[in-house]
């Protein structure tokens, strides 16, 4: 069974005035308001207390470039990013570029982090876009290496569907200290039934080569298979991972976002000849609130194991 805990949540929202910072209020801004400043707290059944913040610019300058400053810290994370991104610079080709330092309590080992990507992406249509990727990060534990990497990858998007393939290639020959391939595909889809809304999802990652420690991969209990501990499938992770989702929503209260759901999650992990699966089901609610989505969910496991309440702020589709 589960204790009974202390949900508190709350954020703040400010919009900038133009790129100069904040209009003085006695004096009517005509002028577009270009950024915004958010902080957020609240409490996770997973990850504890969070504390979250974003200042943007989504114009810099009147230009269209966005520049955005990301924090979000809790028991199991430390993410901080410097973001930038252009608009279409002609022909549907667009560059984005990323500073960060990330921490991650993962079941078997602390993951440490810091470096930067770089990103080139081509829209071809309003729904098909392809990009290309340099990446570079010191990490500094598990391990102790300087991992870099080109991606490519392909995206189809609608209103409904979502479809994507990555794939990932880390060489000597890129300055990385040590040679894997990663391969990532997803998908996720969305259904009207009348009055209620089928989810469904999938996602597949597969690690090829010299896989080092900080790589391995982990099967979690919120967003891949709700209901199983951090570390069951896996304790000291895997080299391929998979898992799938259902999710029916029941419209209870439209005015103010509140929903029933009924949910099946199914996962894996595999490594060298070792596999292990397990599914789960549940039911939940799901509240699109002021200060963001806001899940409360009870999962089961299947096969074993105790039932457990889930809570999280965040979007899961």
């Amino acid at each position: 069974m589960f204790a009974k805990q202390t949900i508190v949540s709350a954020s703040f929202v400010v919009a900038l005035a133009g790129a100069s910072g904040f209009a003085h209020a006695e004096e009517p801004d005509e002028r577009p308001k270009t950024g915004t400043f958010q902080v957020g707290a609240g409490f996770s059944s997973i990850e504890g207390f969070v504390a979250a913040a974003r200042i943007e610019q989504s114009s810099l300058f009147g230009t269209g470039h966005m520049l955005a400053l990301d924090a979000r810290i809790s028991r199991m994370r430390q993410d901080f990013g410097l973001l930038y991104s252009t608009p279409d610079l002609g022909n549907g080709l667009s560059v984005s570029a990323e500073l960060f330092n990330r921490q991650r309590q993962l079941p078997a080992f602390n993951r440490i982090g810091a470096g930067g990507a770089f990103t080139l992406q081509q829209r071809f249509s309003p729904n098909v876009r392809a990009f290309i990727g340099y990446r570079y990060e010191q990490v500094t534990s598990p391990i102790s290496a300087r991992l870099t990497s080109v991606t490519t990858g392909l995206v189809y998007e609608s209103e409904a569907t979502t479809i994507g393939m990555a794939y990932e290639v880390s060489d000597h020959r890129l300055g990385s200290d040590f040679n894997f391939d990663r391969i990532n595909g997803w998908i996720r889809h969305h259904e009207p039934i009348g009055p209620l809304t089928l989810h469904l999802g999938a996602s597949m990652t597969r690690l090829m080569g010299d896989v080092p420690q900080s790589e391995r991969l982990f099967i979690d209990g919120w967003t891949d298979v709700r209901g199983f501990r951090a570390g069951a499938f896996a304790p000291l992770g895997g080299t391929s991972k998979w898992s799938a989702r259902a999710e029916l929503e029941v419209p209870l209260i439209r005015r103010i976002g509140l929903s029933a759901v009924g949910f099946a999650d199914a996962g894996g992990i595999d490594d060298s000849g070792f596999s292990r699966a397990g599914t789960s089901v549940g039911v939940g609610l799901s509240w699109r609130s002021p200060i963001g989505p806001l899940r409360f969910d009870w999962a089961v496991p299947l096969g074993g194991g105790e039932p457990r309440f889930l809570f999280g702020i965040g979007a899961d589709w």
